[in-house]
């Protein structure tokens, strides 16, 4: 019995010995990778940053109403003034609906077609990016991708506010002649301006060559026919000079009837 007894008493520190050794070695070779050689000091292994940002696109997908026909943003490597990408960024831009992407890196004055590049992590930079060609009441989704090792995606959709189709025209007066100025806004056409009575047509004016006094009315069929936004101004003649002229006309261009704007 005590020979059994010795046998014991040592077998078991051994195992404990054996297992006490295998975790010691693995510990060490994980903690191993945590020294740096020839210090004493334990340092983290950690990856390099690598920044995507915009001041309109985000991670979410953001969404704005614009007014025009192009839209521009910036694609940065930072998120704030105090943080740089340590890694440069390859970044891809794409928009839907057949819309034109135009680049202009840092630094330079013009924009250039394309739809990629790189930014530099050797300082904090950024490249403006021109969405052009958008159509009113349309919706365009715009995305860029940056990459190196890591990918980081924004986007953004656009929906270009449908323009009213709306036609204005302004009165104004000095002792001798009344002007009538009408513009237009999303409408384009023939316009019919009927006149009260009194007042004399300047006919040195091309469109009021043939306009005689008390004519009741006449028809431009120039000046807002090309264009969808255009203004013009015409003169007519007070029948006594120095008196205060009262009257209203009454403006329409391709059937839009004109809202007058008050001069005061």
């Amino acid at each position: 019995m005590t020979v059994k007894c010795t046998k014991n008493r040592i077998i078991v520190p051994l195992l404990l010995i054996l297992v006490l050794t295998v975790i010691l070695v693995t510990l060490g070779g994980v903690y191993a990778k945590y020294i740096k050689a020839g210090s004493t000091d334990p340092i983290q292994v950690t990856s390099k940053n690598m920044y995507f940002t915009s001041d309109y696109l985000t991670e979410d997908g953001a969404e704005y109403t614009i007014t025009g026909d192009k839209v521009t943003f910036q694609l940065r490597n930072y998120p704030d003034a105090l943080r740089t990408s340590e890694l440069n960024v390859e970044y891809t831009v794409t928009v839907s609906g057949g819309a034109t992407v135009k680049i202009k890196p840092e630094g330079q004055s013009e924009f250039s077609d394309g739809e990629s590049g790189e930014l530099s992590s050797t300082k904090s930079c950024y490249v403006d990016v021109e969405i052009s060609g958008l159509k009113s009441g349309q919706t365009y989704t715009v995305t860029a991708v940056g990459k190196n090792g890591f990918e980081q995606t924004l986007s953004a959709t656009f929906t270009v506010k449908a323009a009213e189709n709306q036609v204005f025209y302004r009165v104004e007066q000095t002792d001798y002649y009344v002007l009538l100025t009408v513009w237009t806004q999303n409408v384009k056409g023939d316009a019919t301006i009927s006149l009260p009575t009194g007042l004399i047509p300047d006919n040195t004016d091309s469109i009021l060559s043939g306009v005689k006094t008390g004519q009741g009315s006449f028809t431009d069929l120039s000046s807002f026919k090309d264009n969808m936004y255009s203004s013009r101004t015409y003169r007519f003649f007070k029948p006594i000079a120095g008196v205060t002229w009262y009257g209203e006309f009454s403006v329409t261009v391709d059937g839009t009837d004109a809202t007058k704007i008050s001069t005061n």
